[in-house]
């Protein structure tokens, strides 16, 4: 972790990898004190601060919830970057959402978010081939 950042609250924020300063959020509750906090102090260092979130039924599968949280984040000088479709954990079904839904939602805030505010939605490869492009501008159906 970086000298002098030392969060004791990590209810809405949590860095997993400090030397690139990527954040993993999923909702747009980003507002506790703590949070802010932190986020400032890392974004008044000079850090650029990026920005990853899982599609998660439920919890934000909405253009509405998604556009909110994007914003937020952009608000607290954050990148959102990757926009993860679920994975296929054991015990995690419950959460996940078909890709062609998480294609339109992609595809929605394309038209009410600035570029900065946009995702690249994802689709994390099983096998180790790593993540790849999965919105509707980098894959089509053979009905499209």
């Amino acid at each position: 972790m970086k000298k002098g950042i030392h969060p004791e609250n990590y209810r809405e924020v949590v860095f997993k990898d400090m030397s690139n300063d990527h954040t993993f959020v999923t909702r747009s509750t980003v507002n506790t004190k703590d949070s802010i906090e932190l986020i400032n102090k890392l974004a008044d260092n000079g850090n650029p601060l990026l920005s990853q979130s899982v599609l998660l039924k439920g919890v934000n599968n909405t253009a509405a919830q998604l556009e909110k949280l994007f914003r937020r984040l952009v608000e607290l000088r954050v990148r959102p970057y990757y926009l993860h479709h679920p994975d296929l954990a054991r015990g995690t079904s419950h959460f996940r959402v078909p890709l062609q839904e998480g294609r339109d939602l992609s595809a929605q805030l394309r038209q009410s978010l600035s570029g900065i505010a946009q995702p690249l939605y994802v689709l994390d490869v099983p096998g180790g081939h790593g993540k790849v492009p999965a919105g509707r501008e980098f894959i089509r159906r053979e009905d499209e």
